[in-house]
Parts: structure tokens; C-alpha cells; sequence
């Protein structure tokens, strides 16, 4: 899945905070599953120049190579599992309310805040 946020993302990179965010994990996490992508050349460490503290998470040509490869398996079980259930207006009404949900994502400030747990 990171490589699949860092791909779509501009530039192809992401610091791993903002990783985290989007994929819903730790950041912690994320930080040693790019240390594992970035042994399999997937992708590379680059430091932030703005933030010495901070890096980005940047996809690779092997990683956009891998992600090529994979893709068709990938659709095709997206199919299967999930898209063949649904009809046209499901599919639409999905689509639509998923497009919201990204087009609200997109002017939030990164990483996106988490509400406070409610009190009892």
C-alpha cells in the first residue's frame, strides 16, 4: 500500500508522517516498512532540506517497475472480490462518495489531525 500512496502522490514522495496519515498506520510502522521497501530498492530515504528531522519516502524506477508488474493481478482480483458484486448505481454511488471523501482530503493540511475521543 505505500508504494501505491508514494506513486500517486506528487512527486512520487511523501515524508513518512504524511504516510502514515494516509495509509492509517503509525508512524513508526511506516517508518520500518520503508526501511524494508528501501532494502528491496522499492524505494529511498531522501532527507527533508526544509526539516532536518524529517524525510521523504520517494518511489523508485524498480519500485514504479514492481508496481507495473503487479498491477494487473491486482485488478484483476479488485474484480473479483469486490467490483462483479455491484451493480452500476452501486458502483456510481461508490465512486461519488469516494471522490468526496479524496476532494476533501486534498485541501486538509497533512497529516490530517485525528478528532479527540469523545469523554463519558
Amino acid at each position: 500500500m505505500d508504494v501505491l500512496e508514494l506513486n500517486a502522490s506528487p512527486d512520487r514522495r511523501l515524508r513518512i508522517q504524511q504516510l502514515a496519515s494516509r495509509v492509517v498506520l503509525t508512524r513508526t510502522r511506516v517508518s520500518r516498512l520503508v526501511d524494508r521497501l528501501a532494502d528491496a530498492g522499492l524505494v529511498s530515504r531522501q532527507p527533508d532540506p526544509e526539516d532536518g528531522r524529517a524525510c521523504f519516502a520517494v518511489i523508485t524506477p524498480a519500485g514504479r517497475g514492481a508496481l507495473r508488474h503487479a498491477a494487473p493481478a491486482y485488478l484483476v482480483r479488485i474484480q473479483r472480490h469486490f467490483a462483479r458484486h455491484l451493480t452500476g448505481d452501486q458502483t456510481r454511488t461508490i465512486t461519488e462518495g469516494l471522490e468526496q471523501v479524496v476532494a476533501v482530503h486534498r485541501v486538509l493540511p497533512d497529516p490530517v489531525p485525528r478528532p479527540a475521543r469523545e469523554q463519558r
